[in-house]
């Protein structure tokens, strides 16, 4: 299925998350934007979907469709969540905007059991970088374009 209940047509990198994704999964979708995703996972694969997302215009609309999103920033407000609290957490296009990185993904490892972010770099050609993340020990970006990088769950570099 490529479109949500409401008709708005899916993106392709929100797909391949939804993919990714258990039915009836506890989800956070950081930078969830107007929902789009958690409404597509709430449909088919039957969430408990939450969001955060900074622009008010698109808390407004997600919470307008039904859904769970609070009005948050990924660099400050990760901190308040509590650890395993979600199955899975997400960004979609969010990482790149963020002013440390490093802390969201720190903070995604802690919250969620997996993590997932898609996002274009434009260091890496404009190709999408994708974190994978198979529980809190440890993760990896699958790259383009030659970016590589690892971090462990204590987020040493190696």
């Amino acid at each position: 299925m490529n479109a949500t209940d409401s008709g708005n047509a899916i993106r392709i990198d929100l797909m391949l998350i939804a993919n990714m994704i258990a039915p009836k999964a506890r989800v956070l979708d950081v930078g969830c934007g107007e929902g789009v995703l958690l409404e597509y996972l709430g449909a088919f694969k039957q969430v408990d979907g939450r969001g955060i997302e900074l622009s008010m215009t698109g808390v407004r609309e997600a919470v307008r469709r039904g859904l769970s999103v609070i009005q948050g920033d990924a660099d400050t407000d990760l901190k308040d969540y509590p650890s395993r609290s979600f199955d899975y957490v997400v960004l979609s296009q969010t990482l790149q905007a963020t002013h440390n990185p490093r802390r969201v993904l720190e903070n995604l490892l802690r919250i969620g059991t997996h993590a997932a972010s898609f996002g274009a770099w434009p260091h890496a050609g404009n190709r999408f970088a994708v974190l994978s993340v198979v529980g809190y020990a440890q993760h990896s970006f699958l790259h383009g374009a030659g970016f590589r990088h690892s971090v462990r769950g204590n987020g040493n570099r190696h």
